[in-house]
């Protein structure tokens, strides 16, 4: 059958059942939608419970396995050239352990936050300028200043969620925050260097 198929290959994508098909790693369109839905069916790769949990899959494997089904068909590619699939197997003892480190990873980055305030202020001497912005106000030494130092705090909060987009309820706005836009582009560089390894390695899911 004469089909023209469109693949949209994505640049990564995580599965939580071990296997993986066209349609997880590559978006899929095609007039005829009964042909789609197969080409998203067909078997790319099965992860096994211990063993690796992720792979580098090439758009010419799904090239060549549409084909092997569809030899008529034409198809366009779009996207990227390979797709990073990670599996993530859930069981109890994962979820326990994800939970704690989870717990730890918040404690390291908040105890590890405060003490690089702390450090800041110590370093640039924000309680003698506190005590000064106090004074010039109020006009005579008022020794501890406990106004100035709790409107620094109340400020410091309020800069920190504006500069991060977050707030009590969530977000402001639909725009991603500074810290989303580093996470993408780590993601991206992950990805990158996982395919690039995959290729030198020759561990790449490709075309024999």
């Amino acid at each position: 059958m004469d089909e023209t198929i469109y693949l949209w290959m994505k640049q990564s994508e995580s599965v939580r059942s071990p296997g993986v098909f066209v349609g997880t790693v590559a978006r899929v369109y095609c007039i005829n939608h009964k042909v789609e839905e197969q080409v998203k069916k067909i078997p790319i790769y099965e992860f096994s419970k211990g063993g690796t949990t992720s792979i580098a899959v090439s758009v010419m494997l799904l090239v060549a396995l549409i084909q092997s089904q569809y030899p008529q068909s034409t198809i366009e590619l779009l996207g990227n050239d390979a797709c990073v699939i990670y599996y993530k197997y859930s069981s109890p003892e994962r979820v326990a352990f994800k939970i704690a480190y989870f717990i730890l990873i918040v404690a390291v980055v908040f105890f590890g936050a405060a003490f690089s305030i702390m450090s800041f202020n110590t370093d640039a001497d924000i309680y003698g300028l506190l005590v000064s912005v106090q004074d010039l106000f109020v006009g005579k030494k008022s020794g501890k200043p406990y106004v100035a130092m709790i409107a620094y705090s109340v400020g410091l909060l309020f800069g920190m969620m504006l500069f991060f987009n977050h707030g009590f309820f969530g977000k402001k706005n639909k725009e991603p925050t500074p810290l989303q836009v580093q996470m993408r582009m780590y993601e991206r560089d992950v990805n990158d260097a996982v395919l690039l390894d995959a290729s030198r390695k020759g561990e790449m899911r490709d075309v024999d």
